[in-house]
C-alpha cells in the first residue's frame, strides 16, 4: 500500500526535476519512491537519489530514453526504464495513415490490423500501441537512442 505524499512539477527540467526531489528527500525522509513522469524528470530525479546516498533505499520509477539513463541503471539507482516503442509507433502511425486516407478506418471500429503488429485496439479516438519497451541492465547497451 503506498500513499501519495506531495506531486512537484518540473516543467520539463531535468535541473529542476533534480531540485524537487533533492527537496522532497529532505521533507520526507521516509519516502520510499519517486516518479519521473517526463524523459528529463526520470534522470534528474534518479541524480537526486543517488547524490543523496539513498540508492536501493528509494525507489526511482518513470520513462526515459536508455541513453539518459543507462549509467542509472548499471549503478543500480534504477532498475528499469520503460519507454514507448518509437519504432512501432512510427510503423503504426503508417498504417492508420494509409486506413484513414483508403477510407478502411472507420469510425466506432474497435480494431484496426496493423501488418507485422497484428490487430490494435481502438478505444474511443486512441489506438494503442501495445506494451511498452523496457530497458534492464541485460539490454539497455543495446540501445544508443
Amino acid at each position: 500500500k503506498m500513499k501519495l505524499l506531495t506531486v512537484k512539477p518540473s516543467e520539463e527540467s531535468l535541473e529542476l526535476a533534480f531540485k524537487v526531489t533533492m527537496d522532497i528527500l529532505k521533507a520526507y525522509p521516509q519516502v520510499r519512491g519517486v516518479f519521473g513522469i517526463s524523459s528529463v524528470a526520470f534522470p534528474g530525479a534518479a541524480e537526486a537519489v543517488r547524490q543523496a546516498g539513498k540508492k536501493g533505499k528509494v525507489a526511482v520509477v518513470g520513462l526515459s530514453t536508455p541513453k539518459s539513463m543507462r549509467d542509472y541503471v548499471h549503478d543500480g539507482t534504477v532498475r528499469t526504464v520503460i519507454l514507448w516503442n518509437p519504432v512501432d509507433l512510427g510503423y503504426l502511425t503508417v498504417y492508420v495513415a494509409r486506413a484513414l486516407c483508403d477510407g478502411t478506418l472507420k469510425q466506432g471500429s474497435k480494431f484496426i490490423f496493423a501488418g507485422k503488429l497484428g490487430k490494435r485496439e481502438i478505444r474511443g479516438d486512441e489506438i494503442l500501441l501495445g506494451p511498452p519497451m523496457k530497458f534492464t541492465k541485460a539490454n539497455i547497451g543495446k540501445f544508443d537512442f
